[in-house]
């Protein structure tokens, strides 16, 4: 969430995620917006009642701050740390 415009999209958390309902939501960044990690918690609690297929992936580059928050989630969430591409990977050549 980058950008004054993102922020705008996700301020009324409820409405965001109704209209996005059943799709992969892609949050980057997220850390720069905490005060949607109490309301994202919610919208998990709800998904078994609701029927929700709601997936969501909140990226960051602040592992340890996103961590933090994610922690607001009660165990709601999985975790992957993610590691620079090498060279090898992008070419196919894996030879070190």
């Amino acid at each position: 969430m980058q950008t004054a415009d993102d922020r705008k999209q996700v301020q009324d958390f409820r409405r965001f995620h109704e209209a996005n309902a059943g799709k992969l939501i892609i949050l980057d960044e997220a850390q720069e917006a905490p005060e949607l990690f109490p309301e994202l918690r919610a919208c998990l609690d709800r998904r078994e009642f609701e029927n929700d297929n709601t997936q969501w992936l909140l990226l960051g580059s602040a592992a340890a701050q996103l961590t933090q928050l994610a922690g607001q989630l009660g165990g709601r969430y999985g975790e992957i740390n993610l590691w620079p591409f090498h060279i090898g990977e992008l070419t196919g050549n894996f030879a070190l």
